[in-house]
């Protein structure tokens, strides 16, 4: 390359303005002189070339548009990955998977958590609620109890009233007995908060 002169890199013996035109019959030679094995031709290093440029990282349509093709599915043909990029490609692919799986229990999680949330606070209310029945139903029990009792008294207080009028009145009735008028009087009798008048018309003959 020092020594080339003109414009290309392999001119031509004869031409050195013009690239050379085979190289073929110098390549098998070569090939012939460093004992490689397989035999293997100056066209596929076009083929590594596009295989190792994949794997440095460039992109497929930078890449075809180097080697001179219409369609990346000619670049296509070109490369060939070797195996370690196949066990990269496996291993990224395993990872996107498990990433996958983390992001779904992650998600399932959280709306396990969001219904919990949302059946305590029900849960809550339903409590809520039963104590607000119960106050009520304690408060309706309460007031019933409390005019049971009320009547109880009223009715044992207006028993006892009649009781002690009926006594008091037979003991007026019986000291009356003695009395000697023949004219009718007037007996008011008046008994604790009760109050009884009228007229007594009593015709009593002496004996």
């Amino acid at each position: 390359m020092k020594t080339a002169k003109g414009n290309y890199v392999f001119p031509s013996k004869k031409h050195t303005d013009r690239p050379i035109g085979s190289v073929r019959k110098a390549h098998n030679a070569a090939i012939r002189r460093a004992l490689i094995k397989p035999l293997f031709v100056l066209y596929d290093l076009r083929h590594t070339f596009a295989t190792r440029a994949v794997a440095a990282g460039v992109d497929l349509p930078t890449l075809s548009a180097m080697l001179g093709h219409t369609s990346i599915t000619m670049t296509m043909r070109y490369v060939h990955p070797a195996a370690e990029q196949k066990r990269l490609a496996a291993a990224k692919l395993e990872t996107f998977r498990v990433n996958g799986l983390i992001v779904a229990a992650s998600e399932q999680t959280a709306e396990r958590e969001r219904l919990a949330e949302i059946e305590q606070a029900a849960e809550q209310e339903r409590l809520a609620a039963a104590k607000v029945e119960t106050f009520r139903i304690n408060g309706l029990m309460e007031a019933a109890s409390e005019q049971e009792v009320g009547t109880k008294m009223g009715t044992d207080s207006a028993l006892a009233s009649e009781s002690h009028s009926g006594a008091h009145g037979k003991h007026i009735l019986r000291n009356a007995g003695g009395l000697q008028a023949t004219p009718a009087f007037a007996c008011t009798f008046q008994l604790g908060y009760l109050s009884l008048s009228g007229y007594l018309s009593l015709e009593l003959n002496p004996p």
